[in-house]
């Protein structure tokens, strides 16, 4: 009888509560070979699939041919030469907090995860984390609008991560972000 509750309870919540979702997944590795060597991947996933794709050796944003149709190719390139700056920043911000934890002679990676939810109910989330060599490191605060610490290696460097860059990503998060996310959820693959 349990089971039968319990399958009953997961289906009826799984079609009762569809969560649509837009994410950012940025990921800097230095080469085990010359650790001065940075090498970037972003990708971009809409409700979990994959929609664009960018590396540091190509430097161009790769979208898919579905979601490519609903803007033009001035637009796709703009975005291009964004990507390309939140690579520079991404870059950056890794070497510093490498040269910061004194890990600036072995291979280290960092990851960033960012993005918006909306349920069917209207009901809006968002999220930006950092991790450092696979462990949670740092992430925003949307309440505050401030960096908070989730380990202790990354106290001292929420200070020095405090910018106006802060609120640009809040508001991407709460605005912009769910902007995309409700256009490009009416498009069907």
């Amino acid at each position: 009888m349990r089971k039968i509750l319990f399958l009953f309870t997961t289906c009826f919540l799984h079609v009762s509560a569809d969560t649509h979702s837009l994410q950012q997944l940025y990921t800097a590795v230095t080469s085990e070979i010359h650790f001065t060597s940075v090498e970037f991947t972003a990708v971009d996933l809409l409700n979990g699939e994959q929609i664009t794709s960018y590396n540091s050796n190509n430097q161009t944003l790769i979208p898919k041919d579905w979601i490519k149709n609903i803007k033009d190719e001035t637009y796709w390139k703009s975005k291009t030469q964004d990507m390309q700056g939140y690579e520079e920043t991404f870059t950056s911000k890794f070497t510093t907090v490498m040269e910061y934890l004194n890990h600036s002679n072995e291979g280290h990676t960092l990851q960033r995860m960012y993005g918006c939810e909306r349920d069917d109910d209207g009901t809006t989330r968002g999220y930006d984390e950092y991790g450092y060599d696979g462990v949670d490191f740092i992430s925003l605060d949307l309440k505050t609008g401030t960096w908070t610490a989730v380990s202790a290696k990354a106290v001292n460097i929420t200070d020095k991560w405090m910018s106006k860059e802060d609120k640009h990503w809040k508001s991407y998060l709460e605005n912009e972000c769910i902007e995309w996310l409700a256009a490009t959820g009416k498009v069907k693959c």
